[in-house]
Formats: C-alpha cells, structure tokens, sequence
C-alpha cells in the first residue's frame, strides 16, 4: 500500500461520502460528516438563514473586509422575508454568530464568498455563484483555494445536514447538481498538457455521489495531469474494458457509502486485469488504508494533496496488491444470490412502516462487512440511522430480524450481526 511521503505537505482535506467533503481549510472552517476523521478547528457552517437577493449577496462576497462591511453583512442576512421557508434560511445567522463569539469577529473575503455562495448553491442560482466565485478569482484567488476554501467547506456542510435529516434528498440533490455545474465550469477553463500522464477518475460500482470525485478530476487537471472523468454508473466490466483500450497511469476510484464497498472491489479487480494501478479514496474506505488494503488497492489517499503526491511517487504492483485480497467465501455469495427473499422474509416480522430501500441498504453494509471481515461497516450503518431517525424502529430490530431468517450456519454472517446489535 502506498501513501504519501512524510515530506509532503499533508492537507486535511478527505474524499467522503453522502456527496460530502470533510475539510480543514486555512480559513475558519470545518464540517464533521459520518463517521470520518474530524479537525479540531471551528465550524463556520453551523448556520441558517438566507441572504435575500442578488445584491446583498453580492455585497457580502464582493465588498473590502471593514468594520462598516461587516455591520452591512450583518444587517442584509438579519433581514428574512416574512413567511418564505428554504433551507438555505438556516445557514447564514449561525455563522454569523460563530463569527461574532470569535476574539476579532471579522469577515475575511473567502468566508464572505464562502456565505455567498452558499446561500446562491441553496437557491440553485448557478449563474451568481459563478459569478462571485469570477470574482474574488479575479482578485488573486486560485481555483485550488476555490476548490478547498469555498466550495469543498460548503458541499460538506450539505451532505452533513442531510446525513442528520435536515434537508430532503431532493434538496440535497439540488444542491449537489449546482456545485458540479460550477465545478465543471471552473475545470472547463483549465488547459491540459496533452503530453501529460492519462488518469481515471471513476466513482465505484453502485455509488451515484459523484461530486467529490468531480473536484478531485479537478484537482488533479489543476496540478498537470490529464484527467478523464467517467463520473458515476459505470459497471465494472465496462470499466475493465475501457482500460484495457487506453494507455492510463492509473484509476483513481472514490466511494463515498461502505455499502458500495462490493462495487469498489470489483472495479479494483477490473482494472488491475487491464493493468492499470489504482488509488482509492473516500469516507467509504475508513481513516486509514486497512480496507483499501483488504480490497486490493495499490494506493489509499485521504486528501487531494496526498493523490497527487502519490500519483507522483509510487511503485504499485497490482499483482501483489491482488495477492492480498481474501477471496470472498460462500457467505457473501448467499447474501448477494438471497437478498430479495432475506427483504421480504425481514419485512414480515417486522412494525409496518419500514421500507424495502432500508433493509436493502442495511443488507448491503452486511455484505460489505462480509467482504472485508470487519463489522465497521455494518456497525457504523446502524449507528447513522440510530443518529438519524430516533422515532423510528431502532435498528437493532431490523438486524434481529435480518438475523432471524439467516441460515444460522452462515457463523461470520451472524457474527456481524451480533457484534452490531450488542453496540
């Protein structure tokens, strides 16, 4: 397994899951999203209300930061229209009152962007969050402080609030459309070296959050190599054969949800039969490289620095990576070939209410803990719902009742299972 060298200039940005970035950025700013690593910095995105038209947000994300600015910032986001509602509404007066609680409560141009833009992202208003983001790029602003400084911060708090409930999917699809506009449109104007090294940026089987895959193809365009994207939706055969037609330096894979863990496993496998190395990241594949190891990989990253120092060092040898992998037994197999029946069968003991999708997800983390012989997945599935719907029925319910109509012999099966409700 590959990591970056010490001598690299680590960042804490990490490639996560639920469409969510978890980031320390040189600004005040962090979001906490699942079960990732967390930095002890304050978090600016505690927040909520809405800059109410163009011009204030304009004014908050243009403007010199002075005393008199920051009295205006503050008079233009405490002003809310009588009875309009949107979820952007709750994200701009928490931050204004963490920013207050500071010893010199200021605010500097990227977080007065920051607040714009996110604001504009919540409103779906691509064109004005394009256009303060030309802004303060015209001041001097690089597009990978963009990229790490504003929109990365932003899209972390989104998937952080949806993780806890408080924004519908469909809005936090919304959102996630919005950004990969502005980041599509950004990256579009960066011009590659046509000489450069060819990379693939691909999320795993099953995982449709392609956002953070998205800013890190950027990311990589950004820094010289000469990325294609395939975003989400490929299956890993197609993937193996698009390699295999190529001449690539490597696949860089993300997966956000450990449910998608299969998926990843066999786009690692697909790729190393066209032999291209590869390099995983993700919330998905934990804070260190054990499951990323367990899966094959060639390369773990957990942020955008340590992709391209790895891109730039490494000796993989996907033959012994491949060496490594324990072949999945017949547990996972019956799982994979019995998950309809196991659905139903759980759903019949079960208060109505829950739904197919829930237990698919839950068997799906199952597999996943199968596949890398540890409960995490499973476990930390069941404390996210536990976390997210408190009225519903609590999840160790659903796991006695998956366990319930499982071959009693299926041992590392019920072994995880058991380890999950315990907890």
């Amino acid at each position: 397994m590959v990591t970056a060298p010490d001598s690299v200039n680590k960042g804490t940005v990490v490639v996560v899951s639920g469409g969510s970035v978890v980031v320390g950025a040189t600004v005040v700013v962090v979001a906490t999203v699942g079960a990732g690593p967390v930095v002890d910095t304050p978090n600016v995105f505690d927040t909520s209300s809405v800059v109410d038209d163009e011009s204030a947000l304009v004014h908050a994300a243009t403007e010199r930061v002075t005393a008199q600015t920051n009295t205006a910032v503050r008079k233009d986001i405490g002003e809310i229209v009588p009875g309009r509602s949107t979820p952007a509404r709750s994200c701009c007066r928490a931050e204004l009152g963490t920013l207050e609680a500071m010893e010199q409560p200021t605010f500097s141009a990227i977080q007065t962007t920051r607040l714009g833009v996110l604001s504009a992202v919540l409103e779906s208003e691509v064109g004005l969050a394009l256009r303060l983001l030309r802004d303060i790029m015209d001041q001097g602003l690089g597009f990978e402080a963009v990229l790490s400084e504003v929109l990365i911060p932003i899209q972390a708090d989104i998937g952080h609030r949806w993780s806890l409930g408080e924004y519908r999917v469909s809005e936090e699809h919304a959102v996630t459309a919005t950004m990969e506009t502005l980041v599509a449109s950004l990256a579009g104007s960066i011009e590659g070296d046509p000489d450069a090294p060819r990379v693939v940026v691909v999320c795993a089987e099953g995982d449709t959050h392609s956002l953070p895959a998205r800013m890190v193809a950027a990311f990589l365009s950004l820094r010289g190599w000469r990325v294609q994207f395939l975003g989400t939706g490929i299956p890993a055969d197609d993937l193996g054969e698009h390699l295999a037609d190529g001449e690539f330096h490597a696949l860089v894979l993300a997966c956000a949800m450990r449910a998608h863990l299969r998926g990843a496993r066999a786009c690692i496998e697909a790729s190393h039969r066209a032999g291209v190395p590869v390099i995983v990241g993700g919330r998905a594949f934990g804070s260190d490289d054990s499951i990323a190891v367990s899966l094959g990989a060639d390369g773990w990253s957990n942020s955008f620095d340590d992709i391209d120092a790895v891109l730039h060092t490494w000796h993989p040898d996907p033959a012994k990576a491949e060496a490594i992998v324990q072949q999945p037994g017949p547990e996972l197999a019956m799982l994979t070939k019995r998950h309809r029946s196991i659905v139903e069968s759980a759903l019949g003991s079960l208060p109505e209410g829950i739904t197919h999708e829930e237990l698919d997800l839950l068997l799906d983390n199952l597999a996943s803990s199968v596949l890398v012989g540890n409960p995490d997945p499973l476990i930390q599935h069941a404390s996210w719902r536990d976390a997210l719907w408190t009225t519903r029925v609590p999840t160790a319910s659903l796991l006695e009742a998956v366990a319930d109509v499982i071959d009693p012999t299926a041992e590392q099966i019920h072994r995880h299972l058991a380890t999950a409700i315990a907890v």
